[in-house]
This record gives C-alpha cells, structure tokens and sequence, in this order.
C-alpha cells in the first residue's frame, strides 16, 4: 500500500482531506473534511466586520449613562450630586422624617380602662409615638375619666400603661351640652324641667307680658304699687252711684249723716249703723 511492503504506517500526505469521512452536524451537511471545511470557509464572517464600530460606540453610550458602583450610598452620611442612594438607604430616610407625627390609628373602646396595647402604626403594629386613637366608648385611662369624642396620643415608642407616656385631650368644653332631643317650640301645662325653650318660644312669651310702662290708675307698673280705696274699682248699686270704692264710702256717709230716719236700711251700708250723726 502507497508503494510500500510489509507493515504499512501511515505518514504524512497517504490521505487527502476528501478522503477522510465528516459525519454532518450542526448548519455542516458535508461528509467528508474537505467538503466541511469549504463550508465553513464560506460561511464565515468577513475580516472586517461594518458594525462593530456603530455596536462599539453604542455600548460606549450606555456604559457612561450607567452609575459608578463606588457611588452607591447606603446612607445620607454625606449628601452630593455624584452618590446615589439605594432603595433601603432611601425607605430609612423616609422613616426618619414621620417619626413622632401625628398617625390616626382609628376608634378606641376605653371600657376595659387601659391603654391601647395593639394597632398602632410600627411593625407588627407596634405603637409608636405619635400613634393616636379617638374614644368610641368612655372609659378611666391612668386614672382619669374619658369620654366618646377624647382623644388619646402616644408620646413615646412602646409607651406600655404608662400614664406619662400618654397625652389625653378631652373634646368638652367643661359642660354638659344640652341634648337637642329636649329643645320644644312652645310651652305647655306639660312642660318639664329637661326641656329647655328655644329663643323664639322665650320672645313670644314675653312678648305676652304687660309692658313695665304701662300705668294703672296713673300708677307704673315698674315698681311697687300700694293701693288705696280710690283705686279699687266699686259696682254701682241701686242707693249708691260711685264706682270706687272712696266714693261709695263717702256717698254713703254723706246720705247716712244726722239722718237716722230717713237713711238708708242697715243692708245698704252692709251692717253699718248710723247713730248720733256718725257711723258705726
């Protein structure tokens, strides 16, 4: 074999590459070295490559909009335009500025008379200072009676039952109000203590009453009035004309006097006597 005797070892140039068989693969279908290689020599890229300078620059760009790793900051130790915080750095941050402002924590039942003890607004619900409650339901905090309508703020984080720990503003204004239910618009024999008139019910009611001014008998009605037998109002009878009771009096005694027999009866004096010129 290749002109040679006896144990044939194979050398340099016994085959050509269109002898050595290529099992296809991949994009190759040839089956043979030779075959294979002019595949891939056709299928190769150019030398130079029309694209690599545009993707070069491009990638240039975008690695200078990117931030420098060294100016990651996980704090606000120090504030300049070239760090840049992340995102826990930034939630900490933000933490630290609410801290202590006032948080509505919603309605708190005061009956069982302690401090709120859960839903405050920490983790886990927490109460925290600033956390803050309304009463819904009266109650004794700390020793001191609260009312619907109080309110009561934490002053410190985890402030247990401590009443020091704790603020609490009543919403009264040091009285009862008055319950609008017992307003009325008029008065009655039926009128009780509980209700109370409304301003207009007052005015009409006065309105109702004699003015201070006005004068009886020529006497005014803004002081005390001593009355005297002229200004008490007489009814005329059959034996006697005047209309007060001065007058009657007078006329009577004047038909009474020196006249004993020709008076008038003892009825028309009711029981008075005439004797001796006088009156008995």
């Amino acid at each position: 074999m290749f002109g040679r005797k006896g144990d044939v070892v194979a050398v340099a140039g016994d085959y050509t590459a269109t002898q050595v068989n290529f099992a296809a693969a991949g994009s190759l279908g040839s089956t043979n070295v030779q075959a294979a290689l002019a595949e891939l020599d056709s299928e190769k890229a150019a030398a130079v490559h029309t694209h690599v300078v545009a993707e070069v620059a491009g990638l240039v760009d975008l690695l200078a909009e990117k931030e420098v790793l060294a100016n990651k900051a996980t704090n606000f130790s120090v504030v300049n335009n070239t760090l840049y915080p992340t995102v826990q750095a930034v939630k900490t941050y933000a933490d630290g500025l609410v801290v202590g402002l006032l948080d509505d924590r919603g309605s708190y039942n005061a009956s069982g008379n302690v401090f709120p003890s859960t839903g405050g607004s920490g983790t886990a619900g927490a109460i925290l200072k600033g956390d803050l409650w309304y009463i819904s339901v009266a109650g004794v905090l700390g020793g001191v009676a609260v009312n619907v309508g109080d309110s009561v703020r934490a002053l410190s984080d985890a402030p247990g039952q401590n009443p020091g720990s704790w603020a609490i503003m009543e919403s009264n204004i040091g009285y009862v109000p008055e319950n609008v239910a017992n307003k009325v618009v008029s008065l009655s024999a039926g009128s009780t203590d509980t209700q109370y008139p409304s301003a207009k019910v007052v005015f009409d009611g006065f309105g109702l009453k004699v003015d201070k001014t006005t004068t009886v008998n020529g006497k005014a009605l803004n002081g005390n009035i001593s009355l005297v037998a002229a200004d008490v109002a007489f009814t005329p009878t059959p034996n006697l004309s005047a209309t007060t009771v001065q007058a009657a009096i007078e006329e009577a005694s004047l038909k009474s006097s020196g006249n004993l027999d020709g008076g008038y009866p003892d009825s028309v004096y009711g029981g008075v006597t005439a004797i001796d010129g006088g009156v008995v």
